[in-house]
């Protein structure tokens, strides 16, 4: 009979429907609240930040007062020395922390210090003779000019000779003068055709010559 009672209690068991098993309730925090003047509203607690945040105005505030303001937590004040007599020291330090002074902006002195006016000294400046300034072939001097303007300087020019060995030195001299005189003027002449541009023919054909050496080595690379 005991198990046919177990049988039956069982089977009842099983034909009941199953219940979704209870979640616990959310636990809700508590909130420290206080009430206002007339008890109707409650006022929440200020938190942690709002309370330990400052609410003064730094914008008006220099940075070197909060710096000065700061102690570090982990310097003592046995790490330095604090005994100086230097008065120079101390200015030094003193500048270093404070807030730098701002110099008043002086007025401009019209009088004593104008503005510079370049086209004033463009003006004042004399005017350059082209003239002068030509390198052409019409004011070019030739050889044969300066040769002959050497020999006339040197025929006008009184020399004192009391013998033939004078006349000789003499003559050694202004020969050695004429021939560095022209030498100077060959270099000068050499310098100035090494400064000369490319024609533009010879350019042309340079280009032409460099085109058919670059299709000549792609042609027996190509090739190879």
């Amino acid at each position: 009979d005991d198990d046919k009672g177990d049988t039956t209690v069982v089977s009842d068991l099983d034909s009941l429907p199953p219940t979704p098993a209870s979640l616990p309730a959310p636990l809700t925090p508590l909130q420290d609240c206080s009430m206002d003047e007339d008890s109707v509203f409650k006022v929440p607690q200020e938190n942690v930040g709002q309370r330990t945040r400052s609410k003064l105005d730094l914008n008006l505030l220099p940075l070197e007062s909060l710096e000065q303001a700061f102690v570090p937590p982990d310097i003592t004040q046995d790490m330095y020395e604090q005994e100086c007599d230097n008065p120079d020291w101390h200015e030094f330090l003193k500048e270093f922390t404070q807030p730098l002074a701002v110099n008043e902006t002086l007025e401009d002195d019209v009088d004593n210090d104008p503005e510079y006016n370049i086209l004033e000294d463009i003006e004042g400046q004399p005017v350059e003779d082209k003239e002068e300034m030509r390198k052409d072939r019409a004011v070019k001097v030739t050889k044969k000019e300066l040769n002959a303007l050497i020999s006339e300087l040197f025929e006008c020019t009184d020399i004192p000779s009391s013998d033939d060995e004078t006349n000789a030195q003499t003559s050694e001299s202004i020969a050695a003068l004429e021939e560095s005189i022209m030498k100077e003027t060959e270099d000068r002449e050499r310098r100035e055709a090494g400064r000369r541009g490319i024609h533009p023919h010879q350019r042309e054909l340079l280009g032409q010559q460099l085109r058919q050496h670059v299709q000549l080595t792609t042609q027996h690379f190509l090739q190879t």
